[in-house]
């Protein structure tokens, strides 16, 4: 038995917050009553959850909304542009495209490249970059704002985060992420981070009303029960964070909305590359023009059928309530959003088959929520109607008895 005490994370991937209960979830559904249970947890819109989870700061506040933006003079893959441009034909055929894919993404990683391509066009990618992934989070002031890590750095605090994710970063699935963190206990670190991603997972292939959705919840209330062995077995104290960090959305309905918007390009004489730029997400289309005439024009895309009634062009007046970047250079002249369960499909992450779960709809959605439990010995037993993803950062930092980043905007779960 060690001498010290530890906070720990266990961040649920889309764990959402219906998805703990008494039969299915026995270990979770026991911490809920032996500590801070926030029964649903808020993310902000967008797809950059650990940044304001490490920051505890708005999309708005830190610049990191959606995961890919546009940053031509930032892309790693400018100086491959040329060889990129080659190998899209090759690209555009179905029957190679995998396998082209796979020896590009080899190559790029023994480049040191760590951007992964998806299934972006490859001659559109020298447009894009990564915003919260594009430098590693446990860096020195890895983000715009102070995070959760550079304090624990000024105080001589350190944290395990072999075991965490970021895009580009392989460390294998949920059980040698528990191995990774196993192992690395009698280190004793002050903060360790750990990411199951299955609840993930299983909710985009199958959907959050599916029937493997319980067998999913049962694995991970398992694998929560023998990290709370293991930790209780070496340390003192333990201070625990257990947080799905946001909700799934079943999927009602898919829409090709980039062949929508490239068929009205091509009627107006426009060019893919050349006037105009498109990222498709899952949830949103960004569109980037060259000329204020072609914005307009776009515009009005998305206002008539087939994409008429099942989305939203984003507003500087609907950002500002959202907390997010408002359309501009970097995330898109225009950006129009899903209604909740419809899907863009093809998009620039799924092309083969569309998923039956999507996130980044609604923030207030209650399925778009997750959930967090905060048990400590320094925390009574009390429940909390609702919650944001920004207030585990403060929750963190008064578990180890920290100061608050600068420009953190949340409210730690222990002031509730």
């Amino acid at each position: 038995m060690g001498n010290r005490e530890t906070t720990v994370l266990v961040l649920l991937d889309a764990f959402r917050w219906d998805y703990l209960d008494a039969q299915n979830t026995p270990s979770l559904w026991s911490m809920r009553g032996r500590g801070r249970y926030v029964r649903r947890l808020r993310p902000s819109l967008g797809f950059c959850e650990r940044t304001e989870l490490l920051t505890g700061a708005y999309p708005v506040t830190t610049g990191n909304f959606t995961a890919i933006g546009y940053d031509p003079s930032g892309s790693p893959f400018q100086r491959l542009h040329p060889l990129l441009n080659l190998l899209t034909p090759l690209d555009q055929r179905c029957r190679v495209r995998s396998v082209l894919r796979r020896v590009l993404t080899h190559t790029l990683r023994r480049l040191g490249i760590r951007m992964p391509i998806f299934q972006i066009p490859f001659d559109q990618l020298r447009f894009f970059a990564l915003t919260e992934d594009r430098r590693d989070h446990f860096d020195a002031q890895a983000f715009a704002v102070e995070s959760l890590v550079d304090v624990m750095r000024a105080n001589g605090r350190r944290a395990y985060a072999g075991a965490f994710t970021a895009l580009g970063k392989p460390n294998g699935d949920d059980e040698n992420r528990i191995r990774l963190t196993l192992t690395h206990i009698s280190a004793e670190y002050d903060l360790y981070l750990i990411y199951l991603g299955e609840p993930d997972r299983v909710g985009h292939r199958y959907g959050p009303d599916s029937t493997q959705r319980p067998a999913m919840t049962r694995q991970i209330d398992a694998q929560i029960r023998r990290l709370q062995d293991a930790f209780g077995n070496h340390f003192d104290a333990v201070h625990w964070v257990i947080l799905g960090d946001h909700g799934m959305v079943q999927v009602n309905r898919q829409v090709d909305a980039g062949a929508v918007l490239h068929a009205a390009a091509r009627r107006h004489g426009l060019r893919l590359g050349r006037d105009y730029h498109v990222f498709l997400d899952s949830t949103m289309v960004r569109v980037w023009t060259l000329d204020p005439q072609f914005t307009q024009l776009f515009a009005q895309v998305f206002t008539r059928p087939p994409l008429a009634g099942l989305g939203q062009l984003m507003t500087r007046s609907l950002a500002d309530k959202l907390h997010i970047p408002p359309p501009g250079k970097r995330y898109g002249d225009l950006i129009w959003w899903c209604d909740p369960g419809v899907l863009v499909f093809p998009d620039y992450f799924h092309v083969a088959q569309p998923v039956k779960g999507m996130h980044g709809y609604e923030p207030g959605l209650p399925e778009s929520q997750g959930m967090a439990l905060v048990v400590s010995p320094r925390v009574s037993p009390s429940e909390v109607a609702q919650g944001e993803l920004i207030d585990v950062c403060p929750t963190l930092c008064d578990l180890m008895n920290l100061h608050h980043p600068a420009q953190n905007q949340g409210t730690s779960f222990l002031e509730r």
